[in-house]
């Protein structure tokens, strides 16, 4: 990123080896780039507020009592240069250099800090627009899904089977994030497709994985987020839509938000049928996806899927999201 080219820049024409760039979060600091660090190293400057490295002390930074111990084992001298913008801080450090610098810049030292300052704020703005934007267009999509009685818990439901479908497969944090928003965006190229044209209707055509994307594409969101919403109607062996992916190529999130697509289905067509038993429903259920298995969905998904569905029973499946 930004803070990358920064600090390649400042190490560089300073003739030094290494440096970083660290921004102050509510629970620590949090390590954005660095140069010349081992694994080791770097992982030091990302820590909670007891294990910090570095506080603020006036008008820049100055290392706390583990920041010192740390220093003194490392053994290098460094510099910093504090940024202080209106939504986000941090620091720069580097190493001091051995010999003289490529060029003086001293005194681009204060914009230096300033346009780091001013890269998190932007960040920080752009965030809350992509939030925004995010908001109104599942407002928009819920008021589509609604509009029909088979999907008018569409979305809130293909969210609850992911998070507990996370939870079963031991999903990291930012792993759950990142499928979470997947499956509240999946269905949002309708808002596209219905604009294009009225006549379109959710279930009833195929471009709003493609259309989705292109909604989300340039928000401050995870690539893989954008990649799943593209690619959860592909099937692995390759005769999915829009592309034709086969399993390789397909990321994790359009396979999990995939599967969870053809259950979501299955219980919004069969929640108010009476002519089978639950334990019917389930085994069916259970059934077209162990079916599908390698042809539509991953196999490595289909286990800890029907684990779920287990636990949750045919009622629990029903009840699943239904606002």
């Amino acid at each position: 990123g930004i803070a990358q080219i920064i600090l390649r820049y400042v190490v560089h024409g300073g003739k030094t080896k290494t440096g970083c760039v660290v921004e102050f979060t509510e629970t620590g600091q949090k390590l954005l780039a660095s140069i010349g660090m081992t694994e080791a190293v770097a992982a030091q400057f990302s820590a909670d507020a007891e294990s910090s490295l570095f506080e603020v002390k006036g008008d820049n930074v100055q290392p706390t009592k583990t920041g010192k111990a740390f220093l003194d084992k490392w053994g290098k001298e460094v510099e910093t240069i504090y940024f202080n913008g209106e939504h986000h801080s941090g620091y720069m450090l580097v190493e001091k250099p051995t010999e003289k610098a490529s060029f003086d810049f001293s005194g681009l030292i204060s914009k230096i800090g300033m346009s780091l300052a001013n890269i998190f704020d932007y960040r920080f703005k752009n965030e809350q627009f992509s939030d925004q934007l995010i908001e109104a267009y599942y407002s928009m999509l819920r008021s589509i899904e609604k509009s029909r009685e088979k999907t008018k818990h569409h979305t809130p439901r293909m969210m609850a089977f992911v998070q507990r479908f996370g939870m079963f497969f031991g999903l990291e944090d930012d792993e759950m994030k990142t499928i979470m928003l997947t499956a509240k965006l999946h269905d949002i190229g309708y808002v596209g497709a219905i604009s294009i044209e009225s006549a379109k209707t959710i279930g009833g055509e195929l471009s709003h994985p493609l259309i989705g994307a292109n909604l989300v594409e340039h928000l401050a969101i995870e690539r893989e987020v954008v990649e799943g919403i593209k690619t959860h109607h592909e099937w692995v062996n390759g005769n999915g839509t829009p592309s034709g992916l086969e399993s390789e190529s397909i990321p994790w999130t359009g396979k999990i938000v995939g599967l969870f697509e053809y259950v979501v289905d299955f219980v919004e067509t069969h929640a108010d049928d009476k002519s089978k038993s639950d334990d019917e429903w389930m085994e069916l259920l259970s059934k077209g996806l162990m079916e599908r298995a390698d042809i539509e969905f991953d196999m490595v998904l289909i286990p800890t899927a029907i684990q779920l569905l287990q636990a949750l029973g045919w009622e629990g499946c029903v009840s699943l999201g239904v606002e």
